[in-house]
């Protein structure tokens, strides 16, 4: 059973052996938001970096955009969409990816996960779209080690880090 919450909480274990820049060991963490299960991360740390099982319970909200503090490599198992930033500004808002396919993200790279997508062609009538499909999937993901701060884009331009938006947000709960 889940706990009932309204912030994220996050359920984990892990062991792991080595310095702050070389771990060696895995993870698994499930964060909890707004009564529900938002992500399932499954991480083995190999020393240069991570291999990490994304479950995706559903996309990211609409809060603010995020970065990550690692390049990373993302290969989803079911194509999803995204929107992407810069500096906190849209530049596309709905950006394909694409199932069994690496997928290259520098740690400054701005987005929003949305939702798993079935690209649906309709022949007689001309055109072709995506029509959204809200159960969870999976994406192997394959990072480097830190060199970026994690955080947020709560409004454009304005970078904030991961636990000071956090507590912002806690704030206004």
């Amino acid at each position: 059973m889940l706990e009932k919450v309204n912030l994220p909480t996050l359920q984990q274990w892990r062991w792991w052996t080595g310095t702050s820049n070389r771990k060696f060991g895995f993870e698994f963490s499930k964060v909890i938001h707004h009564d529900s299960p938002y992500l399932s991360r499954w991480i083995l740390y190999v020393g240069w970096g991570t291999l990490r099982l994304h479950k995706f319970w559903r996309g990211d909200d609409d809060r603010a955009p995020h970065t990550h503090p690692w390049w990373f490599i993302t290969i989803p198992f079911r194509t999803y969409v995204e929107h992407v930033f810069k500096n906190g500004v849209e530049v596309q808002q709905f950006r394909e990816v694409k199932a069994f396919r690496p997928h290259f993200r520098p740690a400054n790279y701005e987005h929003i996960v949305k939702w798993a997508v079935q690209h649906v062609v309709e022949r007689d009538i001309g055109f072709d779209y995506w029509k959204p499909d809200r159960r969870p999937f999976y994406t192997l993901v394959i990072s480097g080690n830190k060199s970026n701060n994690w955080g947020f884009y709560p409004e454009p331009g304005k970078f904030t880090p991961w636990r000071d938006f956090m507590a912002n947000y806690e704030s206004k709960q």
